[in-house]
């Protein structure tokens, strides 16, 4: 009997020290650093497609890393080699806010192929996303190029000139002359000659 007590009393403190174990290591693992977050390529307000990340102005965002998280350091270099990859680079340290968000603004690459890496220093492997830098330039609408209007000079119908004369008009033929009766005079009587006299 005896060994049985010693048994039974035994089995209390082993419960209690592996419950204290367990514990310590759900303690320990809370407080531990954790690899929470993610990163976002933007162009401007719209979150890119995982598929089809083409960026004109690329922003990196930082959503549900640890609450007022300090120093992550995000990094951006060309990816794929000197014939895709982008020239450009960028490194910057952002902060998270309450809720565990941060974003970079906007970044100036130049065009090409890019990897964008967050490091929060807590191990467990960086955040990365590749993107592409590829602005589109819309199309130039050209209005339709219009000829100015061409002015033709009026004809002007010649003006007639006034003068006191009418103008000639074509006449019609004369009409013949009425025929109108004459009389004629009695002819002179005759004159008698009459003798000179001298003297």
């Amino acid at each position: 009997m005896r060994l049985s007590r010693l048994r039974l009393r035994r089995v209390p403190v082993l419960v209690a020290l592996v419950a204290a174990g367990v514990l310590g290591m759900v303690t320990l693992a809370g407080s531990a650093p954790s690899n929470a977050g993610t990163i976002k390529i933007f162009d401007g307000d719209k979150e890119l497609p995982a598929n089809d990340p083409k960026a004109c102005n690329p922003e990196v965002r930082g959503l549900e890393f640890e609450a007022n998280e300090t120093g992550i350091v995000v990094t951006i270099e060309g990816q794929g080699g000197p014939n895709v990859g982008g020239p450009s680079t960028f490194t910057g340290t952002f902060d998270a806010d309450a809720l565990g968000d941060f974003t970079t603004g906007v970044i100036t690459l130049e065009p090409g192929q890019y990897k964008a890496n967050a490091n929060d220093g807590e191990g467990g492997g960086d955040k990365n996303k590749v993107f592409r830098v590829e602005c589109v330039t819309p199309p130039t609408t050209v209005p339709p190029t219009t000829a100015p209007p061409t002015t033709v000079p009026a004809t002007v119908p010649p003006q007639a000139t006034t003068t006191d004369e009418p103008a000639a008009e074509q006449a019609p033929p004369p009409a013949p002359a009425p025929e109108v009766a004459v009389e004629q005079a009695p002819p002179p009587a005759p004159v008698e000659a009459q003798p000179r006299t001298t003297g």
